[in-house]
């Protein structure tokens, strides 16, 4: 490496420093903003806001490197030829490689840095932080209790706080449990707070009452001084949660022996039309499988007259043709998904 290649070089890595940090500053201020609530109004800590940030990183990056590596090798070489550094450099005479060499080698070294970005860095940073969305949402149940609005802790447990208090107290409360079918349970207390323990969140209610719709639909009251009420939680697993195809690895994403074990059922197909189709027709399969279990010892349908159904209509055109009403009744009745 001559003096030229690495005069050039350093020029290339410390404007690739400065553009990279500047777009990153930009765009991870811009997209750290939509977690600015969960401090202000939800109790987050700053500690917990900027790890989780941080983790979004890796997704900027894949988009700010390319860029900056273009931006600085023009701007690079622009500069060098008003300052008729080029010119001196060739009536040297180094060749046209020799003038590239020091831009192909930190473009193959940016190329290197994406692959490691995208192939690891990337899906390993997206799955912490789903992780920790995970955590938040399923462990944290006080993050998610927004003053001044409803909230749906789940499909059938809705919580209103009027006011959070400066010292953590929650000002007029209102729940509404419908967790037991045909009796549903309203509660009301002037304020409360929520606390933390083994089994999950509570909120310890004062000065309230619990309405529920009995039998013949009559209400019954019930006032109360102080009131325990188990705020839910997820019941899911975090080891069996589903990971998007952005936390996974290579190796996952092209294993789908384990994939199909995991997650159900995977077609294929010479066409989005087909593979759409055989995925219909297979889950229908399944089902009739498991009525005819339920109903008693299945009869094996012969290998041969399976055989001979593939040969028939298992070939992509079969499942692209088959496909097509489904295509014209969706289009008819909700035109508004192509948009």
């Amino acid at each position: 490496m001559n003096s030229y290649t690495r005069y050039v070089l350093r020029q290339l890595f410390a404007g690739m420093i400065l553009v990279s940090a500047g777009l990153t500053c930009i765009i991870w201020l811009s997209q750290s903003l939509r977690f600015v609530e969960m401090i202000v109004n939800r109790g987050l800590n700053a500690g917990t806001f900027v790890y989780m940030t941080m983790l979004l990183l890796p997704n900027f990056l894949t988009v700010i490197l390319p860029i900056a590596l273009f931006t600085v090798i023009v701007f690079t070489y622009s500069k060098m030829v008003t300052d008729r550094e080029l010119v001196v450099m060739r009536a040297a005479g180094v060749g046209q490689f020799g003038l590239a060499k020091p831009a192909l080698i930190i473009t193959f070294l940016t190329l290197l840095f994406g692959y490691v970005l995208n192939l690891y860095l990337l899906p390993e940073s997206y799955r912490a932080f789903r992780i920790l969305q995970w955590e938040i949402r399923n462990t944290y149940s006080h993050v998610l209790l927004k003053e001044g609005a409803f909230n749906p802790v789940t499909s059938s447990v809705t919580v209103y706080v009027r006011e959070r208090a400066p010292d953590g107290q929650l000002l007029g409360i209102l729940v509404h449990d419908e967790r037991e079918d045909g009796a549903p349970v309203t509660l009301m207390a002037e304020r409360g707070a929520l606390v933390d323990t083994g089994n999950g969140p509570r909120v310890v209610m004062y000065n309230g009452n619990r309405q529920m719709v009995g039998e013949n639909a009559k209400l019954s009251i019930l006032y109360f001084d102080r009131y325990v009420f188990e705020v839910p939680t997820s019941t899911e697993s975090l080891a069996n949660r589903f990971r998007e195809p952005r936390e996974r690895s290579m190796s996952e994403l092209i294993n789908l022996k384990d994939a199909k074990a995991q997650y159900g059922i995977i077609t294929a197909g010479g066409s989005v039309d087909a593979a759409v189709w055989w995925f219909v027709a297979l889950e229908r399969c399944c089902q009739s499988q498991l009525v005819a279990e339920a109903a008693g010892t299945p009869i094996e349908i012969p290998e041969d007259l399976c055989q001979s159904g593939y040969d028939a209509q298992g070939h992509d055109l079969a499942g692209w043709f088959q496909f097509q009403p489904w295509w014209d009744e969706l289009c008819r009745d909700e035109p508004e998904f192509l948009n």
